[in-house]
């Protein structure tokens, strides 16, 4: 995995075939029927609900997925704008599947990049949400560069962890506060609940 961020914990492969395992004990495999119909985990809704949406936002995803968090955030956007990206090519169009709907009213976009490199529509997010992301407490310099730069000047940017180990959180938290502090975030605002951990920054 050359691109920058890298596997995360909760996808295995699994005899050639890659499945994603999440702690609410589903199996997010094809998009199906079926699968769509599960409740989101409740890392997803406390990162959704930590957002404090308006209708007219404009938000980014880095790190997608199948596209669950991207179906709450539309439910929640009326003239705003959900703009997603992920490295996985079947990642995408699994989200895309999920999200129709909302493709074909306009209101979300899914595309194939990284969180460096990716050419974002000309705008300013007023919210940028990663969830699950290891990018942001490994390796995140460019990325955290160039997300800052893409920030709306009362935008935030929402980083939510949930690791398999909840010893594992106070060095995420360590190590992703001083990435964000060394590219221009302020005011972090972190908070923890039960085995997740997210923070709020703001753009210095």
């Amino acid at each position: 995995m050359s691109s920058l961020y890298q596997r995360p914990w909760w996808v295995q492969a699994n005899k050639g075939r890659t499945t994603l395992r999440v702690h609410s004990g589903h199996r997010y495999g094809p998009c199906t029927e079926a699968h769509m119909t599960h409740p989101a985990p409740s890392r997803i809704q406390w990162a959704i609900d930590g957002l404090s949406l308006a209708h007219g936002h404009r938000v980014l995803e880095i790190g997608c997925g199948s596209g669950v968090s991207g179906a709450l955030i539309c439910e929640r956007l009326i003239t705003g704008h959900y703009h997603a990206i992920d490295r996985s090519e079947k990642m995408i169009a699994a989200a895309r599947a999920r999200n129709d709907a909302s493709i074909r009213k306009g209101l979300a976009t899914f595309d194939v990049a990284d969180a460096a490199s990716a050419q974002y529509p000309d705008v300013h997010f007023d919210r940028i949400l990663a969830i699950n992301v290891n990018l942001f407490w490994r390796q995140a310099d460019g990325a955290l560069e160039h997300l800052r730069r893409r920030l709306a000047p009362e935008g935030q940017l929402h980083l939510v962890f949930e690791p398999p180990h909840a010893a594992q959180l106070a060095g995420i938290a360590d190590a992703c506060a001083q990435r964000l502090s060394r590219h221009g975030f302020r005011n972090l605002v972190p908070e923890r609940k039960g085995g997740c951990w997210r923070v709020q920054a703001f753009p210095g």
